[in-house]
């Protein structure tokens, strides 16, 4: 079970203060600089994030496989894309499984 003494070694983002102003209002942001993915802070902060995310969550790792396998056994696998517009119209794509090969066309 997660410690609940962990929360306080839990990693925290520093505050680098960042003043927005758009159509004369100001407010203040200061987390903005996670926006930056190119940022090496960036990158160490949110590992150092998931890390401590995976240890509190690493006494389930056994029940999510087992619930996650069982939903896999029931459903059959499909995907859907990310919608888009385009001409007026929603377009998206949608695959499903009918045996050893998908077989991918308009949705219903």
């Amino acid at each position: 079970m997660a410690n609940p003494d962990m929360a306080d070694r839990a990693p925290r983002a520093p505050v680098e203060r960042t003043v927005l102003e758009l159509h004369g209002v100001e407010r203040v942001d200061d987390y903005f600089w996670l926006k930056d993915a190119e940022r090496e802070q960036t990158s160490h902060y949110l590992g150092a994030e998931r890390g401590f995310y995976d240890a509190q969550v690493a006494h389930t790792r056994l029940l999510r496989e087992s619930i996650f396998d069982e939903m896999n056994t029931r459903t059959l696998p499909t995907e859907h894309s990310v919608s888009w517009r385009g001409n007026g119209s929603d377009y998206y794509t949608h695959t499903v499984w009918l045996g050893p090969r998908p077989c991918t066309g308009p949705s219903p």
